[in-house]
Formats: C-alpha cells, sequence, structure tokens
C-alpha cells in the first residue's frame, strides 16, 4: 500500500484557510496529502425523492447580496462584519449571519464580482451538500470560506507534481473546471467528523467535497497493492458508480480505472482509502475515495484537473 498526495487542488482546500485563533477545522489536518478527495455517500435511489432535493438545491441560490465600499467585498443582506484584520496582503473578517459566525479570507488575487453567488449561498449550499451525502445536520454551525481560482498548485496548465517524494508528474486529464473560480469551504461537523467543500462560485455545484473522519481502523487488514486491490476493484466500482449516478446525478458511467489503495491520515486517525476514478457518458471524470472498512464514499472531486 502507498500513500497518496492529494491533489494539488485539494491541498488548496486544507491550506488556503489557515485563520489564525479562529479554531476552524484545518489545524486537525497534520499530514492529510491524501490524493483523491472523497465524501460520505448517502444515496437517493428514489427518484422522487431526487426530483425534490434537486427543487430544494435550486430554492437554495439567489440570497441577497449587499456592497461593502470600504471593505471591497459582497456580504450576504443582514450580514455584519464583527472583527477584521489584515497582513502580507491578505484580510480576514469575522462575520455574523443568520445565527453562525463566518471567517471570510479574502486574498489579493481574487475578489468577487456582482455574477458570484454570495457567501450566503455557498454557506446554504455547503451545509444542503453535507446533509446529503454525510446525513450529518451541519446548519448553524461556523463557516471558514475564501474565494480561490482552480488552477494546478504549481500553477502550470498542463502539469504539476503529485508525489512529494518522488517528484512525478501527471498531465491534466480534464479541463472542465480548469481556471473557474470557486468558494472553499469548511465546517466543523458533529462529533469528529470536518468538512471541506469546493462550490462553483457561478453556478453553485459542489465539486469538491471531502469528510475527515477521526476515527481508527485499528486491527482492519485492508486491501493492499497487488492481488488484494484486483479482487476489491469490482465491489468499489460498484460503489462508486452508483455514488456519481445516483447522488451525483452525472449519468451513466461507462469506464472504472486508475484503482488504488491508500490512507488518509489526520491528527488522531489513519483511514485505509480506495480509490476509484469514473468516466461518465458526457466525458466528466469523478474521483472517489471509499472508506475500505466501512465501504463508505469520503471524498469526491469532479473533473479533477491533474492524472491519477
Amino acid at each position: 500500500m502507498r500513500r497518496r498526495n492529494y491533489t494539488a487542488a485539494t491541498l488548496a482546500l486544507a491550506g488556503i484557510m489557515a485563520f489564525g485563533g479562529t479554531g476552524v477545522l484545518f489545524h486537525n489536518i497534520s499530514s492529510a496529502r491524501e490524493e483523491d478527495m472523497v465524501s460520505v455517500g448517502k444515496q437517493t435511489a428514489d427518484s422522487a425523492e431526487q426530483a425534490q432535493a434537486a427543487e430544494e438545491w435550486e430554492g437554495m441560490i439567489g440570497t441577497k447580496k449587499v456592497y461593502q465600499e470600504r471593505e471591497k467585498i459582497y456580504l450576504p443582506e443582514g450580514a455584519k462584519i464583527k472583527e477584521e484584520s489584515k497582513e502580507e496582503g491578505m484580510a480576514r473578517y469575522k462575520i455574523a449571519w443568520n445565527g453562525r459566525e463566518i471567517f471570510y479570507l479574502k486574498s489579493g488575487s481574487e475578489r468577487e464580482s456582482q455574477s458570484d453567488i454570495s457567501i450566503g449561498d455557498a454557506v446554504m449550499i455547503a451545509e444542503k451538500a453535507v446533509d446529503r451525502y454525510s446525513g450529518q445536520d451541519v446548519s448553524g454551525r461556523d463557516v471558514s470560506i475564501s474565494l480561490e481560482r482552480n488552477v494546478p498548485e504549481e500553477d502550470d496548465p498542463a502539469f504539476a507534481p503529485i508525489d512529494g517524494d518522488s517528484g512525478s508528474m501527471s498531465p491534466a486529464i480534464n479541463r472542465k473546471n480548469y481556471g473557474i473560480r470557486y468558494y472553499c469551504l469548511s465546517i466543523d461537523g458533529v462529533g469528529s467528523h470536518s468538512y471541506i467543500l469546493r462550490i462553483n462560485s457561478v453556478t453553485g455545484e459542489v465539486f469538491g467535497y471531502a469528510d475527515f473522519y477521526e476515527k481508527d481502523a485499528d486491527g482492519f487488514q485492508g486491501y493492499h497493492d497487488g492481488e488484494a486491490v484486483k479482487k476489491a476493484k469490482p465491489e468499489f466500482s460498484s460503489i462508486a458508480g452508483k455514488f456519481v449516478t445516483q447522488s451525483l446525478e452525472l449519468g451513466k458511467v461507462t469506464e472504472y480505472y486508475a484503482f488504488h489503495s491508500g490512507l488518509m491520515e489526520t491528527e488522531k486517525a489513519t483511514r485505509e482509502t480506495f480509490d476509484v476514478y469514473c468516466r461518465t457518458e458526457e466525458n466528466d471524470i469523478v474521483v472517489v475515495t471509499l472508506d475500505q472498512e466501512s465501504k463508505r464514499v469520503l471524498c469526491f472531486e469532479i473533473n479533477p484537473l491533474l492524472g491519477e
């Protein structure tokens, strides 16, 4: 078994949101550099339930936002800035809105525009996503958020390192999400769960999601490289395919490839994982990472920039 590194985009999730003193999420990810981010899969098989969920999802977009001239940011209507600090070209805001606190990091490179959904919309979409994919209710919990651009960490349109030890390179395998602007959010979950999401800042699509789950798999004998991985492929492919088709509603999966076992490491736990790349009939690529023991989806990424 090998330790996988997260893609550059995933690293942005874990690194860009370091809010000093807020106590929100990222301090508990010690060596979390697993390549394929994936979420927990609560699958909705009933078509009527799926249609209702889609209608509710669409109804979340549209929170009125108000431009703050001095800070050069948009806030949801009714939001109040409680604290503000600036350092090294970045501004941090502690915002009270709708019964929660939002810790907003504004970088010097990406600014909101009128075409972006409000950060209030992004927060509500994130809460709905966590409930849909994990079954946990995180409504009203504090959220960290920043606006980012989806490019490889090395700012190279075609290649970027994916293995810090070997320095190996991998070509971009899908450019559908290349260069888009997105909100990166983190939410503390219930108990030992922590969530990170990437949401397209214009369309509201959740294209990246991870549940960092602090539960050790002590004594579990996982599927490692070689024959064990080969034997596990059908079962994990089936789980990943149903998740892509039913939960993400991205259509039929036509190909499964790039199977790997790996580890997701957090401060207090290590999870044995299994990665599956799925290609859909619409030529979307979804990388799904599952917990080997529980067979649940831990993370997903839609149309990642880098190869496996």
